[in-house]
């Protein structure tokens, strides 16, 4: 009779190792297919901030050709209207400088959402860690516990 019921202990003990075993390693693939797709998240991330910094670069390229050329043109045409080229080149430098402060707006706001979202992203990581422990610890407590009955069941007989 104690035989059957340490054997039936000892089979509840082997199963709940395994059952704890088990979700360790599933919290664990857990934890490692969130960090790469963080990794390709980051990855797709960079790829397309380099081609959005080409397209920048090359459309500023294009409007300093065409400044260029109209500044050209301009500096021609002044040569009969003095006055009037410097009103325009006034209201130009104006609008110029509202786009600039746009501008400057624009990438602020960009760069506290990127800031949130790597907050995020961190909060994120700290959580599967924090799971990983708590699967650690249950583990423990289970084994220790299993300890326990089974110096309890030596002591009885």
């Amino acid at each position: 009779m104690e035989k059957k019921r340490r054997e039936a202990q000892e089979v509840k003990r082997q199963a709940m190792k395994k059952r704890i075993n088990e979700e360790m390693e599933r919290l664990r693939r857990e934890a490692e297919r969130h960090v790469e797709q963080q990794q390709r998240e980051q990855r797709r991330r960079a790829k397309k901030r380099a081609r959005l910094k080409r397209q920048r670069e090359e459309k500023k390229r294009e409007l300093d050709e065409k400044r260029k050329e109209r500044e050209k043109l301009q500096q021609e045409q002044a040569k009969s209207k003095r006055g009037h080229v410097e009103r325009q080149r006034m209201s130009h430098e104006d609008r110029l400088s509202r786009a600039l402060q746009q501008q400057i707006v624009q990438n602020r706001s960009q760069r506290q959402k990127k800031h949130m979202k790597r907050m995020y992203r961190e909060d994120r990581l700290g959580y599967d860690l924090m799971k990983i422990h708590r699967a650690k610890r249950r583990k423990e407590l289970a084994l220790r516990e299993s300890r326990r009955m089974r110096l309890e069941d030596d002591d009885s007989r």
